[in-house]
């Protein structure tokens, strides 16, 4: 302490001194007092839990992609954020994440925060958007397999199931294992979303008007059923619904032969920061009937240079189609939040070391047989041939017939010809047929990988680091609002203000108030933007996050 008073008496040049300009925020957004709720502090560690969850904050601000990359701080310098004269080392880092996991707290944590960002008008409610994130694994230990999107093949990793709300701020967000997926997290993300608007004080008709959005990967009929309450698909909604949007799918023959003239509407979609675009739609009179759920309403657009068309389902009965149309084409907000989220704030990184961070599945994971799969494949072959067989039985006859010849007697000589080896792949087909109703379906993976076991990851680290890293991409959005006011292309607000807190700056205590001189800018409107984003961050009064709670004066020199 004596140190670190001393420093800020005689006044020093610090590279992440900019980072303090948060200060305000992290009190105002209750960042620590939300932590601690949850975690408990850490035990046998030199520096308290504000210090340390102070340090993954920043470390997330100031861009470093891993533990071990944070490694290479100035660790002299890091400590300013944290009121010490040094911020934690790497190794301690990693010791109080490895405390973090036996806590098994992290899903409760995001669900504190997610209540947090309600009460503080964060997160708005009403629309949801549901979306997953693939996140590969190129660790050692055999886990479960996703399939990539992108990449367009299965590989080892997990899900990040991500909710946001209409403006795109993420909200609550699930990391599971890949041998589940999104049919099976919507339920589940809008139970827990639920609850929090409940313990966030909104009131019951407010938590009905709640809407869900998601894409083609939740398409289905029992899901749909699920949302509406629906026992059966001859029923109506059931007191329960939930009101959803997705795309249809297998709609292409019925979209292609439509009349240019059914498009009679147009509606303008407007986005955050592309140009409004205009769609044409009409609505399907009586709505749709889909199988296993009965009718539903059914929307179809136009939209493109190269009218380009889509259906939309919904079992919203009462909103217009031009809201429905909006949220809808407006999903992709969602893709982009999670682009940003991956460049800026390393949302795939896992904060684990392999087989360390491993656990031996207790459940046997069944995995299909490979023995039927492969009888399968015979049993396939085989039928195709057999129905060679039948297609040319079928084109000598009728050849035969065109020739006003006796097929009666080609037959004959066909039955001969070919009798044998249909009735040879016949019974070889039934042989098959009965191998593979005696064996299993499924076997257990270590049955058919030379006795290897199968690993489940533990998230538990990941989800307390990136509880901390959507906090900071809230609290950058809260900034930007700041400096919108001063800097206008909305492009590249977000490298701006990256450019100001990464500026270095003079650091002074001065009568019991710490100064802070950011270094001047040579691009003017950066400048006039950095001068006044200080003046607005001085207006919320910020101060130290230490134990002394010095006044902070930020100015450019």
């Amino acid at each position: 302490d004596r140190k670190y008073l001393d420093d800020l008496e005689r006044g020093e040049y610090n590279a992440y001194a900019g980072g303090l300009l948060f200060n305000a925020l992290l009190e105002k957004y209750n960042y620590f007092t939300t932590i601690k709720r949850v975690i408990a502090p850490p035990e046998e560690n030199e520096y308290a839990l504000k210090q340390l969850c102070l340090t993954l904050f920043h470390y997330d601000i100031f861009g470093f992609s891993s533990i071990r990359n944070y490694g290479y701080a100035y660790s002299e310098e890091f400590g300013l954020l944290t009121g010490r004269s040094q911020s934690p080392c790497r190794q301690t880092i990693q010791k109080f994440l490895s405390g973090i996991k036996q806590q098994k707290k992290g899903e409760a944590l995001m669900e504190e925060f997610g209540k947090g960002y309600l009460r503080t008008g964060l997160v708005q409610w009403g629309g949801l958007y549901i979306d997953s994130h693939f996140q590969p694994y190129y660790g050692i230990a055999a886990i479960p397999m996703g399939y990539h999107g992108v990449l367009q093949k299965p590989l080892k990793g997990n899900y990040n199931f991500i909710s946001v709300d209409e403006k795109f701020n993420p909200w609550l967000f699930l990391i599971r294992s890949a041998d589940e997926d999104l049919l099976q997290i919507i339920p589940e993300l809008i139970t827990r979303a639920k609850k929090l608007a409940k313990e966030a004080d909104l009131s019951d008709d407010k938590i009905k008007d709640l809407v869900v959005i998601f894409d083609r990967e939740g398409f289905s009929a029992e899901l749909f059923r699920e949302l509406s309450d629906k026992e059966d698909q001859t029923k109506e909604l059931g007191t329960e619904a939930v009101k959803f949007i997705s795309w249809a799918k297998n709609v292409d023959k019925y979209l292609q032969e439509l009349s240019e003239e059914k498009f009679t509407n147009e509606v303008e979609i407007k986005y955050e920061i592309q140009r409004p675009e205009k769609i044409k739609y009409f609505e399907i009179t009586d709505g749709r009937t889909m199988k296993k759920y009965g009718t539903i309403r059914a929307l179809v657009i136009q939209s493109g240079s190269k009218n380009q068309r889509a259906m939309i389902y919904t079992n919203d009965t009462k909103r217009k189609a031009e809201e429905i149309i909006q949220l809808m084409c407006r999903r992709w907000g969602e893709e982009n939040l999670i682009k940003a989220l991956k460049l800026d704030h390393y949302l795939d990184y896992y904060p684990g070391k392999g087989l360390l961070e491993a656990e031996e599945l207790t459940d046997p994971y069944m995995v299909d047989n490979p023995a039927v799969l492969e009888l399968k494949k015979d049993k396939a072959s085989l039928t195709a041939k057999l129905n060679e067989f039948k297609i040319k039985f079928a084109d000598e006859v009728l050849e035969e017939d065109k020739k006003k010849k006796s097929a009666e007697k080609k037959v004959q000589d066909l039955k001969l010809n070919l009798r044998a080896d249909i009735v040879g792949k016949e019974s070889q087909i039934t042989l098959l047929k009965q191998k593979i109703s005696e064996l299993p379906a499924e076997v257990r993976y270590e049955e058919t990988h030379n006795g290897a076991k199968l690993f489940i990851l533990d998230y538990e680290k990941k989800r307390f680091l990136d509880c901390i890293k959507i906090f900071g991409y809230h609290m950058q959005k809260q900034m930007i609002s700041l400096l919108s006011g001063y800097y206008k292309n909305p492009k590249d607000i977000h490298s701006v203000l990256e450019m100001i807190v990464q500026r270095g700056a003079y650091v002074r205590l001065m009568n019991g108030v710490m100064v802070i001189r950011l270094k001047r800018f040579m691009n003017k409107e950066v400048d006039f933007a950095a001068r006044h984003l200080c003046e607005e961050v001085n207006n919320l009064k910020p101060k130290t996050l230490d134990k002394y709670c010095f006044p902070i004066h930020f100015e450019v020199e």
